[in-house]
């Protein structure tokens, strides 16, 4: 009843900003510093903030053990999934869209911001036939040491639901 499943998985992972925020990189004498901006010091005054958000990809490698209930009708019965995943950073940016004179713009801006280039992730998973819930802990912090913005830590975790197309 029991089985194992390595794969390998790609992981984008997007923070909405509120209160018209954004992170950009600003140097300081030892090289530069991630820091969070107020978009409204740096955009026109007549400009309308819709959405600013940091994205991170990561490319992992996730293992997993499963406990299946029945394993001649896998497709109905209950499966009981812990596993962990190493991951590493293949991309990071922000993006933030605005309307100015009635035009619809972006900005997108590709740097490290000082994210922590591997995360390492335990995982949960409950699940009847192909509906199931997941919970996600990443045991690393999202920022290399205390580089994230105002000097913060942040360790990411994550919910919800799950569907199996096969």
């Amino acid at each position: 009843n029991f089985s194992v499943h390595p794969s390998v998985a790609v992981t984008s992972e997007t923070f909405t900003f509120s209160e018209n925020r954004s992170f950009a990189s600003v140097p300081t004498f030892e090289g530069y510093q991630t820091v969070l901006v107020d978009l409204d010091t740096i955009l026109a005054p007549d400009a309308d903030i819709k959405r600013s958000q940091f994205n991170a990809v990561y490319l992992g490698i996730p293992i997993e053990i499963t406990y299946n209930t029945n394993r001649e009708y896998p497709k109905k019965s209950f499966k009981i999934t812990v596993g962990a995943s190493f991951d590493f950073r293949v991309d990071s940016k922000t993006r933030v869209r605005y309307k100015q004179d009635g035009q619809n713009k972006k900005i997108k801006q590709k740097e490290d911001f000082d994210t922590a280039w591997y995360r390492i992730n335990l995982t949960g998973r409950f699940q009847y036939a192909s509906f199931g819930v997941f919970y996600n802990y990443s045991m690393t912090q999202l920022f290399e040491g205390s580089n994230g913005p105002l000097g913060t830590t942040t360790q990411p975790m994550s919910f919800g639901i799950s569907f199996d197309l096969f």
